[in-house]
């Protein structure tokens, strides 16, 4: 066996998420080959290493059919790990991929080659393995998180939609390809609970999910987890979701019932948002009557600016007084009202709420209430429109 050293060649790579790194060709230089020798004189006749931060692909060509054993130590050490499995299927061309390697660590590599005879032949060369790819700047209120081989996660945002109530979109971008999972939690009283999970295909670079769904003005963990052959890389951060103001109209009140049953007592009504009661005049009202909002400078006085809760719960609420027309002392009384929330009132629905009543409300809002009063002597219904202003 004739030992030949190595002429290296280096060349710089641009590696997605691994920096610069130096491919080493171990090709033999200024060597003459005899036809029909084998691997008794030598037969490599080209081999090359192209290595990452911790992972290196050797390439080796040989003249005659042969097995391929490789083994690489660090610099100037004799002690190492043991030699990568031989190939045992002879061939003229094998691949071997070196893992486990330290990043910015020059190596030397040892290739042996086997023919079907057992004659063998070695070459040697040394590499360098890529520096750790630099940290990336990813978004504000994204800290570093725990692992990843080649810190993978590029870019990670949380935008909180401009319109729509409750809705984040998230954008995470990697730098190669990975399978990216996010979660988000909520924290209350100590106590944190997962909201949503969410996974992209594998060997996604991209990954932005609409949050929908989620409390106003609340605070939100997000954990976003990249992870390929390689590593897990993992990023935490944290959003905050828009607060919503709902803007209520009271529009038209409905006579169902008379109380009075001739027709002749005034009815008084008296609107609220839950904290306030509000007088909207009183008139002589029947069966099937129809009360429009008072105007007032051109708008419907009975309204109200309501800066909504975090779970957009929403209560509203008329009352009403009928006198007879003989005495005021003579009255029922009834009220109208709804507890609900914003995204029950925008629930999407075959008919409009006020089909078959015989009103018919203003387009153009985002949610629409309708409700009425119990049985009972006097009874009414209510049309009232929301709209929503997401701060």
């Amino acid at each position: 066996m004739r030992r030949t050293p190595l002429a290296l060649a280096t060349a710089a790579l641009t590696l997605a998420a691994a920096g610069a790194a130096q491919a080493a060709p171990l090709a033999p230089a200024g060597l003459t080959l005899s036809a029909g020798g084998g691997c008794s004189i030598q037969c490599v006749t080209a081999a090359t290493v192209v290595p990452t931060a911790t992972t290196a692909t050797l390439d080796v060509t040989t003249s005659v059919p042969a097995s391929i054993t490789a083994r690489a130590v660090p610099a100037g050490q004799v002690a190492g790990p043991a030699p990568h499995p031989s190939v045992p299927l002879p061939a003229t061309r094998r691949t071997i991929d070196l893992a486990g390697l330290t990043p910015s660590t020059e190596y030397d590599i040892t290739v042996r080659a086997t023919d079907l005879q057992g004659r063998t032949s070695t070459r040697s060369g040394r590499f360098r393995t890529a520096d750790p790819a630099p940290r990336v700047d990813v978004a504000p209120d994204l800290a570093p998180g725990a692992g990843c081989a080649a810190d993978c996660i590029e870019r990670g945002v949380a935008i909180a939609h401009p319109d729509i109530p409750g809705r984040v979109d998230l954008d995470v971008r990697t730098t190669s390809p990975a399978r990216i999972t996010l979660t988000v939690t909520r924290t209350k009283d100590g106590t944190t609970t997962t909201v949503k999970s969410l996974q992209s295909p594998a060997g996604a670079t991209a990954f932005a999910p609409a949050l929908t769904g989620l409390r106003y003005g609340t605070r939100y963990g997000v954990r976003v987890e990249a992870s390929d052959g390689n590593g897990t890389r993992v990023e935490t951060g944290a959003f905050t979701t828009r607060r919503v103001d709902a803007i209520v109209t009271y529009r038209t009140i409905q006579i169902i019932k008379d109380g009075d049953r001739i027709g002749r007592g005034d009815f008084s009504f008296f609107y609220d948002f839950g904290e306030k009661g509000f007088d909207w005049g009183h008139r002589k009202a029947s069966d099937g009557d129809v009360f429009a909002a008072p105007v007032n400078e051109g708008r419907p006085s009975p309204a109200k600016l309501l800066p909504l809760p975090a779970d957009g719960a929403i209560h509203l609420r008329v009352s009403a007084e009928e006198h007879d027309g003989l005495s005021w002392d003579n009255h029922e009384s009834a009220t109208a009202e709804v507890k609900t929330t914003v995204k029950g009132l925008m629930a999407p629905t075959a008919l409009p709420p006020w089909y078959g009543t015989g009103v018919t409300m203003p387009a153009g809002h985002d949610a629409y209430a309708v409700f009425a009063t119990p049985p009972g002597p006097v009874r009414f219904r209510v049309f009232a429109t929301v709209d929503l202003h997401v701060r």
